[in-house]
């Protein structure tokens, strides 16, 4: 019967805690009915009564804490305050400065290799083997790269 409850509550969390043995059953329920302010107090009087032990301590507090930061309990109609914008600016903002930083680094990469490439085709030794193994045709890249196009025929 807690098992239901749980399910109907929507304790998916808690739920899983309970199927992978980190606490029981009887625990979990204790949780869902108890508001989050108090969760601490649960955790560790749990601890106190060996209910939770101390291999599965932290393992149970991870739990219930993704359990309280995703709850439905908490006030959807939270008002969302000035700091908190700035600190998703922030957070966006830097997301978004490693992203360029990434995108520089695998461009310096690829126009490395591209002027590696643009090297070897220069060379009229490494042309001759090509053509005599038919590889003679460079592919062409889609894409603006400001590379070289050497052809076979402009190198003879």
């Amino acid at each position: 019967r807690d098992y239901i409850r749980l399910v109907e509550q929507g304790e998916e969390r808690l739920i899983h805690g309970v199927e992978s043995g980190v606490f029981p059953i009887k625990f979990a329920t204790q949780v869902a009915s108890t508001d989050d302010g108090q969760l601490q107090n649960v955790l560790m009087d749990a601890f106190d009564e060996g209910i939770v032990t101390t291999t599965n301590f932290a393992q149970a507090r991870r739990i219930i804490t993704k359990r309280s930061k995703d709850s439905k309990k908490s006030p959807a109609n939270k008002q969302y305050t000035v700091n908190q914008l700035v600190q998703d600016i922030a957070e966006t903002t830097k997301a978004k400065a490693s992203y360029v930083r990434e995108a520089k680094t695998k461009e310096n990469r690829f126009m490395t290799l591209l002027n590696g490439i643009n090297a070897l085709w220069k060379d009229p030794m490494l042309v001759e083997l090509l053509r005599q193994e038919q590889l003679a045709e460079r592919p062409d890249l889609a894409g603006d790269f400001n590379y070289e196009s050497v052809t076979l025929g402009e190198l003879e």
